[in-house]
């Protein structure tokens, strides 16, 4: 009797560290494609502001392609939806800054009115 609750606790033993084990590969895999959306970001962002000096421009060119980027994704967005991906580009990105992003995109022919729909584009 006593030996076969001693290897039930052993077994118990056995099993909280295979969950406890899995549970750190779980996190560690998670870390790991963090780390690698971290680097692909890294990646892409030094192709778009390559031969570029200026903060301003860097600025410019990366809130930019965040705009273009995330309208490749989807048929449109709101201009309330690209502010919130510009802004995760750049911070402290003010709206009245944004909207003028947005009229260079819309002058420059890189994005229009989803059918003439005030604040929504589409590329």
């Amino acid at each position: 009797m006593k030996n076969q609750e001693e290897s039930t606790s052993y077994e118990m033993r056995i099993l909280q560290e295979i969950a406890s084990v899995e549970t750190r590969l779980r996190d560690l895999l998670a870390e790991r494609q963090a780390l690698r959306r971290l680097l692909a970001k890294e990646r892409s962002r030094d192709k778009i502001i390559s031969g570029v000096n200026r903060k301003n421009s860097i600025d410019r060119m990366l809130i930019e392609a965040s705009i273009l980027n995330s309208l490749k994704e989807s048929k449109y967005k709101s201009t309330k939806e690209l502010y919130n991906i510009a802004k995760s580009v750049a911070p402290d990105l003010n709206y009245n800054t944004f909207r003028s992003h947005i009229h260079r995109l819309k002058e420059r022919g890189l994005i229009i009115n989803q059918n003439n729909r005030k604040g929504y584009w589409k590329i």
